[in-house]
Order: C-alpha cells, then sequence, then structure tokens
C-alpha cells in the first residue's frame, strides 16, 4: 500500500517528526558548532490536498474545490511554510572557535 502513504508530517502514521528545534540546538552546541541560518519549507499543501481529495473520490463538487485548491497550491504552501509549519527544515552550522 506504498502507493497510499506519503511520508510527510501529515501523515503521522508512517512517518514521526524525531527532532525539534530544542534537540537539533542541544545537537549543534554537543558537536561545538553554531547555527548560522535556517531554511523551512516543505510539500505540505500537497500532501493536504492528497488527503482531502483520493483518486477515487466522488464528492459533488469535489472537482471544482480540487481544482481551485491545485491553482493555490503555493500560497497555501507559502502560509504553512511562514508559520514555521513546514515537514522539513535545512540548516547552516558553523564550527564554533
Amino acid at each position: 500500500m506504498a502507493s497510499e502513504r506519503y511520508a510527510r508530517s501529515l501523515d503521522a502514521a508512517v512517518h514521526v517528526q524525531t527532532f525539534t528545534d530544542q534537540s537539533i540546538n542541544f545537537l549543534l552546541q554537543a558537536a561545538g558548532f553554531e547555527k548560522i541560518a535556517t531554511w523551512q519549507f516543505g510539500q505540505d499543501a500537497l500532501e493536504l490536498r492528497r488527503l482531502l481529495f483520493p483518486q477515487d473520490s466522488n464528492f459533488i463538487g469535489c472537482k471544482e474545490i480540487h481544482k481551485k485548491l491545485t491553482s493555490s497550491l503555493d500560497r497555501v504552501q507559502e502560509s504553512i511554510d511562514r508559520s514555521n509549519l513546514s515537514d522539513q527544515c535545512h540548516l547552516i552550522a558553523k564550527k564554533a572557535f
């Protein structure tokens, strides 16, 4: 059933985020690194669309709502990213002297 599962934060049955900001900061400090910058991003809007509109969905009005959501995916994801709710984070760190 892998084709029906998406390893994103909206699908916690498959994927669990094991690192928090606090744990990442602790690990960086323990390793002697200093965080320089972070970039949070994700595919949460795509996952939300997949959850709301399964491929076999036949709800009345579903196609029109799906079309409208699809046309606004970038704006929805941008809002999620700016709210720090994204499912992914990259960071840049340097060795502290």
